[in-house]
């Protein structure tokens, strides 16, 4: 359907008719058009022709952004490396530098953002609110747009130091400005002329460079790369040749060889020969020979100075021909450096020293695009290089600045020992009271009671071995050292362990013939500093052990194989003068693994000396005395230190100036022997006791055999009668004795050997001791009441017949069939049993001993005959 709604517009094609049919050929279409729009406007508004101007048009202050664009469009189109140089983010770029967090601190120094104490302010502030209370103004506030000047003058006067009060402070000086500072900086380039910022690049360094220029370039370049190959082969060889003559005097062991050494024997000289007899000897010379021979030396000085003369008149025509060609060159160049004024100075070619440090300038990195790497577009080309390195070498080259290594970790301060001056700050008085207690205490006491033998001499009195037993709640009234003698016989006022014998120990004695071994040794080393890092590596240089009783077993002295460069005297006893019959480290392995070997080592820190040794030990036949619980407690949970532990323990003093490793290893035993229970406690907690079979074979297979045997399922108590105890007393039942331990066992099969695993001891308190599987048991026999039997019961196949109802109906049929009641045989019998309980000895309140109380109640309500309990319901309904 057609959606036009004119007249047929027939007035195109021409009529063939006469004048009469005009109307059906005129075109009214723009007449009809214009009453149309005509009455659109009226409706819309009104017409146009009858508004005023101001309602007809607007003043345009913005524009058109069609016209803006067509504009554009008309301009010069941008390239594209300028469209891309133009991109730039708003985001800014990533600093490199790391900075640190404010907030985390050393401990020591509060950060900064912490706020301060409420009840002061500091100085600072406080003149800040008294500026502010004056004069309505902060303190030191400045306008925002004041740029700062370092080296201007500060107007204000600085109200700290006028404040009378701090008169005696000493005023700072006035900022004074360099007068290099409007120096303009010198240039190292070679010429001396000033090296731009940002240099024209060579035509060979383009992305699309022209092929003669860029071949140029790299023919440069690989000449310089060429020459530095050569030299760095030079250096290598001349290196090489340094290390082959090294090697080579290794071999010489110190010899020095001589030319005139002999090939056989001896030296060989001209007056061994008998040729030198034959020569004729010198004969006085006449005065004409004499004459003669003074002419010729006068000739010959003469023929000398002539020839100097000669050699000085070339020399000074040298130096006037070298004269000239400097002032030649100086010409050159000044006319070179007048026609060549607009250049710039170049930066491949610098003179030869700096200025301020003498660290070299960066070099220059290599700018050539090789051929794989060369591309047609810009759009291709991948950036290169560091702004900020280039940036950095051009600042150097200007002059503007020096040329610093960077440096990655700070210098520590370089500490200085001296003594101090309070040793030095005492009186005369003083000084004689110390002679005198030096004199004294360097004399022999003796005591009026010690008898005196005619000769003069003085009879010593025998020591007694006797020692009272070590009391830890009593503490010593006089610290002593390990290393200093007895004075009294008896021992028995000494608070600590005997740690120390009576024959004093040999340095270096290596294995000692007289000491016994035993099941106990203890060992220490002493360290030195070895390599460029003395505080932190070390290396082994005496190692000593002792036995259970403080004797010394082995005591060497250790040769390092690295250099030592910090012997460290003062805390490890050790001198050069110690090495020169010190023993190989392989040989002090071998003997000291012998010792330690199926022995129970004792230490401090003992895994140090084991790694110092390149040894291993057993870990389960290792005691620590650094890592044992009640020693931790004295530093904090941490590690202790043994000089600690032998004074708080020991009421002894070690390690007063250089340390003994004997002396240590003893403290280290006496602080085993006085709490080895403990220790051996704590052990068994974390290695359970072994269990090692003397012939594995035959225990599997005794356990194989008796793996099909049937073991006790069930222990109960039951009321006996009169009938049982008699029937029982002629059966053959065996008595057996339970044992109610406080611990899971999982086993497939029962123990060949029990006695090898389950060693019951009595003790004095009628009780029972037993060590398994690790742990320590102690028992309590207890007896069952009068009228009750303990029953051993095994689990068998045989069921109860089920009982058949005489008046049984359908609806019984469906119900759920009864679950058989299977028979139990008995096994054995018991009349008391043990408790086993943990360490302590069980009490009656204990867990077990409530459940055997459980049990006979139990037994009696299971085992109640029938007319007992029809008995008891009468009465109660009586």
């Amino acid at each position: 359907m057609s959606t036009n709604v004119d007249a047929p517009k027939q007035f195109k094609q021409p009529s063939r008719k006469g004048k009469k049919a005009w109307r059906k050929n005129v075109d009214v279409t723009d007449v009809q058009e214009g009453l149309r729009d005509l009455k659109e406007a009226e409706i819309t508004g009104g017409l146009v022709s009858e508004k005023p101007s101001d309602q007809l048009f607007v003043l345009d202050t913005v524009g058109n952004e069609e016209v803006r664009k067509s504009i554009a469009k008309k301009q010069k189109k941008p390239l594209k490396s300028d469209e891309i140089l133009a991109q730039r983010s708003m985001i800014p770029a990533l600093d490199g530098r790391k900075r640190g967090n404010s907030n985390v601190t050393d401990g020591v120094i509060e950060p900064k953002t912490k706020k301060p104490k409420s009840d002061w302010v500091s100085r600072k502030d406080y003149l800040r609110l008294k500026q502010v209370a004056k004069e309505g103004n902060p303190l030191g506030k400045k306008a925002e747009n004041e740029f700062y000047d370092p080296w201007a003058e500060d107007n204000e006067p600085s109200l700290a130091y006028d404040d009378p009060r701090f008169d005696f402070l000493q005023k700072p000086k006035p900022k004074v400005e360099p007068v290099t500072l409007k120096h303009a900086p010198i240039s190292l380039a070679a010429n001396g002329k000033p090296v731009p910022s940002v240099k024209m690049p060579h035509a060979g360094t383009s992305y699309n460079p022209v092929f003669e220029e860029w071949d140029k370039l790299l023919e440069t370049h690989g000449a310089k790369a060429v020459e530095a190959e050569k030299q760095r082969l030079e250096e290598e060889a001349k290196e090489a040749e340094k290390q082959r003559l090294i090697e080579e005097a290794k071999n010489d062991n110190g010899e020095v060889k001589s030319d005139d050494e002999s090939a056989w024997e001896g030296f060989e000289s001209e007056y061994e020969k008998s040729e030198w007899l034959n020569k004729k000897r010198p004969e006085r010379k006449s005065k004409t020979q004499r004459n003669k021979a003074n002419r010729r030396k006068a000739a010959e000085r003469q023929a000398k100075w002539e020839a100097a003369r000669v050699k000085r008149d070339a020399q000074a025509e040298h130096i006037l021909k070298i004269t000239e060609e400097i002032k030649q060159r100086e010409l050159e160049r000044q006319d070179q450096s007048d026609a060549d004024d607009s250049e710039d100075g170049d930066d491949t070619t610098l003179r030869r020293k700096t200025f301020g440090s003498k660290r070299p300038v960066p070099e220059q990195p290599l700018e050539l695009v090789l051929p794989d790497e060369l591309q047609d577009s810009l759009r291709l080309l991948k950036p290169e290089g560091n702004l900020l390195d280039d940036r950095f070498r051009t600042l150097i080259v200007q002059g503007k600045l020096e040329s610093r290594a960077p440096i990655t970790q700070a210098r520590k301060a370089r500490r200085q020992i001296t003594e101090k001056w309070t040793a030095k700050d005492f009186k005369t008085g003083n000084w004689k009271k110390l002679q005198a207690t030096l004199k004294k205490d360097s004399t022999v006491k003796r005591k009026p009671s010690d008898p005196d033998s005619g000769d003069g001499f003085v009879k010593k009195r025998k020591l007694t071995e006797k020692q009272k037993p070590y009391n830890k709640d009593a503490k010593p009234t006089k610290r002593k050292r390990m290393s200093d003698k007895k004075e009294t016989g008896d021992s028995a006022d000494a608070p600590a362990p005997k740690i120390e014998t009576s024959s004093r120990h040999k340095e270096n004695e290596g294995r000692s013939p007289t000491a016994e071994l035993g099941k106990y040794v203890a060992m220490d080393c002493e360290m030195v500093g070895v390599g460029p890092n003395p505080d932190s590596d070390s290396a082994l240089a005496r190692v000593s052990i002792v036995n259970f009783n403080g004797d010394q077993v082995y005591d060497s002295y250790v040769r390092p194989k690295e250099m030592v460069t910090d012997w460290r005297t003062h805390v490890s006893g050790i001198a050069p003068k110690h090495m020169v019959e010190a023993r190989s480290l392989e040989h002090v392995q071998k003997e000291v693994a012998d010792i330690m070997k199926d022995r129970i080592l004792v230490g401090h820190a003992v895994s140090n000396d084991l790694d110092a040794l390149l040894l291993g030990h057993p870990k389960r036949d290792i005691r620590d005395t650094s890592k044992h619980a009640p020693y931790r407690k004295i530093a904090g949970g941490g590690s202790p230190r043994l000089k600690i532990l032998a004074e708080e323990f020991l009421g002894i003093k070690i390690q007063e100036g250089a340390h003994s490793s004997v002396e240590d290893a003893r403290a280290t035993m006496a602080l085993y022997r006085r709490e080895k229970d403990a220790f051996e406690r704590e052990h068994l907690k974390k290695w359970p006791a072994r269990m090692i079979a003397d012939n594995r074979e035959k225990v599997l297979q005794n356990i194989r055999q008796r793996a099909t045997n049937r073991m006790p399922d069930m222990y109960a108590i039951q009321p006996c009668s009169k009938a049982s105890s008699q029937s029982e007393k002629n059966d053959s039942t065996p008595q057996c004795m339970p044992n109610i331990i406080p611990c899971r066992i999982h086993h497939d099969g029962p123990i060949d050997s029990l006695d090898r695993y389950w060693r019951v001891k009595d003790e004095k308190d009628n009780t029972q001791t037993v060590h398994f599987r690790g742990r320590k048991l102690r028992g309590r026999r207890v007896a069952l009441p009068d009228g009750y039997q303990g029953v051993v019961a095994t689990s068998t196949d045989r069921v109860l017949p089920a009982a058949q109802r005489a008046d049984s109906d359908g609806a019984d049929a469906e119900a759920e069939p009864e679950e058989p009641v299977k028979i139990m045989e008995m096994q054995g019998t018991f009349d008391d049993f043990v408790v086993w309980g943990h360490e302590t000895l069980p009490a009656a309140d204990d867990t077990f001993v409530k459940g055997v109380e459980e049990w006979l109640q139990f037994a009696d309500a299971m085992h109640i005959t029938p007319t007992t309990a029809t008995n008891g319901k009468e009465s109660a309904a009586a």
